[in-house]
């Protein structure tokens, strides 16, 4: 998937602006941000989802958070280099020396 179907994903299909953590998913699984969804609902005094069209029984309050969403801005927002810097932690921690001689490894056992 390259950046920019990455950050379609990550606004919302009716404004067009950025998701953020307090977008709701709809029964059918889509997300919206929830200013859009009150404005709908504000309008049309029923809420359905603006790209299938399914009727929404639930109160927008009642709707969930989308989880993956809010991980997925939570990492953008931390950035990689926390991965990076854990990802570093465990591979230096298999290749320093003392590692290598607990694991049974160093010059003793290739003689």
């Amino acid at each position: 998937m390259d950046n920019l179907s990455l950050f379609d994903m990550l606004e919302c299909p009716v404004c067009l602006e950025k998701l953020d953590v307090s977008a709701k998913v709809l029964p059918c699984q889509h997300t919206f941000c929830k200013p859009c969804l009150q404005r709908i609902l504000k309008s049309h005094k029923e809420l359905r989802c603006p790209e299938c069209r399914t009727l929404v029984l639930s109160n927008i309050e009642e709707l969930p958070s989308n989880l993956f969403l809010i991980r997925l801005l939570d990492g953008i927002r931390f950035g990689t280099n926390m991965m990076k810097y854990g990802s570093l932690q465990r591979s230096s921690a298999f290749s320093s020396p003392a590692s290598i001689r607990k694991m049974g490894g160093g010059k003793k056992n290739l003689e």
